[in-house]
């Protein structure tokens, strides 16, 4: 993981460092924010474009859970608290890391990204949606591009490369000095943590954000007072949260403050969330300590449904399909329950070689759900092992707007249309998946591959050499001096 962030603060500073010249400064056919000081720096167009960029090193570098359901649940989420928050202009992605650290960030361009660690810690829904909505306070308040306002003697792309280390240092606090030091030199030192003062703005933001999306206020302060006793009792084990997020007793009561003042009922923990963390443990324990806790474990009436899902997904990585079909059995009795279940037996039967009845059953789920992703992507999967490629060439085509958030529909819309002799649409689905991922050269080696099909017709040649028109004019210009 640190050598990934490693690379990942190096190889994007240096990728910064060749922004056309144009991208610099204010030369970007808009006048500048006299009002805004964080407009000195980087543009809000900038930052969208540093997103971009940060994105697609965030997706090579670093571990991300790519399971369909577990995305789909903090997609949502974060889509909840974004649908009454002040100043969310633009486009977010809500990212899963797959680390056991207490950690989450926000990065420009709309990028929220929350550890496996801090989903399984958390105690209820509403703390989680009190971390996202924090981050995205720093988000929607511009705190990366106003942080690097107070450094004027920076340049734009020695403060981009710096927003890099701070990302980086989120993981390890040498990590991010050490960023800095590799891409823009010992000179160019600058504060890694956000300051207090931001901090309490995004806490006071994040609380409007929590409120607005009916969650309950007082899990903010009680997540983050958990965090710093936490590390008040063991300063060599401070959360990684804390590293990055300042944290005082004043900011705390502040924050207990502000949240005491909302009256009102509000949701404090869903079925939802709680699925979701059981996937998340099913997926991630090893399989005997799942099967083994279970057996040992008595769960209360309440507990018992998510338990026995988490049981039920250990029961498959073992191989123990007929058992872990048995074990999906009382899910229905819980909201979202059905759902999960049915996906779930499906990944089972596919599984255990059985793709014509998951096609059957997952059928009846794609009919009910016909625009959820984890459910397309999982009757796509079934088709293909049950060798009907072009029916799930058909149905990932549904997802090809949502590739951004589930990259590696790509990769199976490849599988798809190679089966089924649409060679074309597979290099051209590998190209878009190797683009998602700040790899050019793979992607235009794909076009090129399709480009010398001998059996391709005029209206995919003369797209595909758009594109590829477009790719090479893209390095041209990052080679600009």
């Amino acid at each position: 993981l640190k050598a990934g962030w490693r690379r990942i603060g190096i190889a994007l500073a240096l990728s910064i460092a060749s922004i056309p010249a144009g991208l610099h400064g204010t030369e970007t056919g808009n006048l500048p924010n006299i009002g805004d000081p964080a407009a000195s720096v980087m543009s809000p167009a900038q930052e969208v474009q540093l997103g971009s960029r940060l994105l697609r090193e965030i997706r090579r570098g670093l571990p991300l859970e790519r399971d369909p359901l577990i995305n789909s649940y903090v997609q949502a989420l974060g889509q909840r608290l974004l649908s009454d928050a002040p100043d969310a202009h633009g486009g977010f992605h809500f990212l899963v890391v797959d680390d056991a650290g207490i950690n989450a960030f926000a990065a420009p361009g709309g990028i929220v990204a929350v550890n496996t660690g801090l989903i399984e810690t958390v105690r209820s829904e509403a703390e989680l949606a009190a971390v996202m909505a924090h981050e995205i306070a720093h988000v929607t308040q511009r705190h990366l591009a106003r942080q690097q306002a107070n450094q004027s003697q920076l340049s734009f792309a020695t403060g981009l490369a710096i927003i890099a280390a701070m990302i980086a240092a989120t993981y390890d606090a040498q990590l991010g000095q050490a960023a800095v030091m590799s891409t823009v030199g010992a000179g160019a030192q600058a504060q890694l943590n956000y300051s207090r003062a931001f901090e309490q703005e995004a806490d006071r933001i994040g609380l409007t954000i929590l409120v607005g999306a009916g969650y309950e206020p007082r899990a903010m302060p009680a997540f983050f007072e958990r965090l710093y006793q936490a590390g008040q009792l063991n300063p060599s084990s401070v959360p990684e949260f804390l590293r990055t997020h300042p944290m005082s007793e004043s900011r705390l009561n502040d924050t207990q403050a502000r949240a005491e003042q909302y009256e009102g009922e509000y949701r404090e923990d869903s079925d939802a969330f709680r699925l979701a963390r059981a996937r998340l443990q099913g997926l991630s324990m090893s399989p005997a300590r799942i099967i083994e806790s279970y057996a040992k474990a008595s769960h209360t009436a309440d507990e018992a449904p998510f338990a026995r899902y988490t049981y039920a997904l250990g029961l498959m990585r073992s191989g123990r399909n007929e058992e872990a079909l048995d074990a999906l059995i009382g899910l229905e009795r819980i909201q979202g329950g059905v759902l999960h279940a049915e996906l779930t037996a499906g990944e089972i039967l596919i599984q255990g070689g059985r793709a014509g009845e998951a096609v059957v059953r997952l059928a009846r789920v794609h009919e009910v759900y016909p625009g959820y992703a984890p459910a397309t992507l999982t009757y796509a999967q079934a088709l293909l092992r049950a060798e009907r490629p072009a029916e799930a060439l058909l149905m990932l085509d549904a997802l090809r707007d949502t590739a951004e958030d589930y990259p590696e529909s790509l990769k199976l819309r490849a599988e798809a249309a190679r089966h089924a002799g649409a060679l074309a649409a597979s290099h051209e689905a590998m190209c878009d998946y190797y683009l998602l991922f700040g790899q050019p050269g793979e992607a235009l080696a794909q076009l090129e591959f399709a480009l010398a099909l001998p059996d391709l017709n005029d209206q995919d040649a003369e797209r595909l050499r758009s594109k590829r028109a477009q790719l090479l004019q893209q390095r041209k210009d990052a080679e600009k001096p």
